[in-house]
């Protein structure tokens, strides 16, 4: 560990060493927020702590804006090669496209392609993020879910705040999931939280 990593480790492991206080041994993580709080900021943070310790797999999100600021789409990134990227939806009709709502147009093949390339190997950590109407078009999105929640890696990831349909509702009930609900007063401290908690439960699998 660097010297910041570690006094930041002691502090939060400190706080929050007994993790039945806090979601007990569960080890699929979730962190959720009303749009704008920060959850896949605070995501990238935690990846791009562990993965300089462990087998990280999967992807986030990110935003597509255009040269005003202004957002205009949405791509996949892979966490362990920034140069695999899709771009899963725009603004706007596209004939190759599904349609969402009124502004958005969904590409979801090519989300599953991005699927198709993470292999998560035993000791893996799957991150997913995220979990929401735009993803949960693609039925191989909603399966890699599935069985990610129903292995035995570790997975961390971010999920919609409102139940806005019956897959997001099902993940948030499983009882070997963890949500955590960030706001302004807790997103900075969170990711150091998460951190802490992995540690925790990559000693109790040794």
């Amino acid at each position: 560990m660097n010297n910041d990593y570690e006094r930041k480790y002691k502090k939060y492991k400190k706080k929050y060493l007994n993790l039945k206080q806090k979601g007990g041994g569960k080890n699929k993580i979730l962190l959720t927020a009303p749009p704008n709080t920060g959850k896949s900021t605070a995501l990238k943070k935690i990846v791009d702590e562990l993965k300089l310790k462990y087998d990280l797999v999967g992807f986030y999100t990110l935003e597509i804006l255009n040269a005003n600021k202004e957002r205009i789409g949405f791509e996949v990134v892979s966490v362990n090669n920034p140069d695999e990227r899709r771009v899963i939806a725009s603004l706007g009709t596209h004939p190759t496209g599904i349609k969402l709502g009124t502004k958005w147009t969904v590409f979801p093949n090519k989300l599953n392609e991005l699927l198709e390339k993470i292999k998560p190997g035993p000791n893996s950590i799957i991150i997913i993020d995220e979990i929401a109407p735009m993803q949960t078009i693609s039925d191989n999105f909603r399966e890699f879910v599935e069985n990610s929640l129903n292995s035995d890696n570790i997975v961390i990831g971010t999920i919609k705040f409102d139940n806005v349909n019956d897959f997001i509702t099902m993940v948030k009930s499983k009882d070997n999931v963890e949500i955590i609900v960030l706001n302004e007063s807790n997103r900075d401290d969170i990711p150091n939280e998460v951190i802490v908690k992995i540690e925790q439960l990559q000693s109790s699998k040794i």
